[in-house]
């Protein structure tokens, strides 16, 4: 009799302890946020590294309506109509701008002014605020002229 108990008391225990198991198990994956949709094919992942694949999808999370901008700031090497190619010490970035961007400079007291995008010249510091768009490239919608 005692034999059988023990047994009955093992068998329980077992099945309490796997009912835990699959429990934490569901509580886990329930926590667990679902990876982002990637747009890469196949083969583009398999040409990326991991750490490349990591860093591919924080950029990708710039696209994101979380994200209402991303400043651009460099000097003023070209423009050419709406678009403006920025210069820094490393890289040289054109940005095109929409047809409706505001252009804003400061005045003598230090107050931001609209103005044209005539004001944009080379030489020009310059921060434009842009967006990614989900093609990947760069929109700018506003831009400074910094004094």
């Amino acid at each position: 009799m005692d034999r059988g108990i023990t047994i009955l008391f093992i068998l329980i225990f077992v099945i309490i302890c796997a009912s835990l198991g699959a429990l934490a198990l569901f509580m886990y994956q329930s926590y667990v946020a679902p990876a982002p949709a990637d747009t890469t094919t196949d083969q583009e992942s398999a040409a990326l590294t991991q750490s490349e694949q990591q860093e591919l999808a924080k950029l990708r999370q710039l696209e994101s309506d979380a994200v209402s901008s991303i400043m651009v700031f460099g000097n003023v090497s070209q423009i050419n109509g709406n678009e403006i190619t920025l210069a820094t010490k490393t890289v040289n970035i054109l940005v095109p701008l929409t047809t409706d961007a505001k252009i804003y400079t400061t005045d003598k007291t230090g107050k931001q002014v609209e103005t044209q995008i005539s004001s944009i010249t080379a030489g020009k510091s310059i921060q434009i605020a842009v967006r990614l768009l989900p093609t990947g490239d760069m929109i700018g919608y506003s831009a400074l002229i910094v004094q």
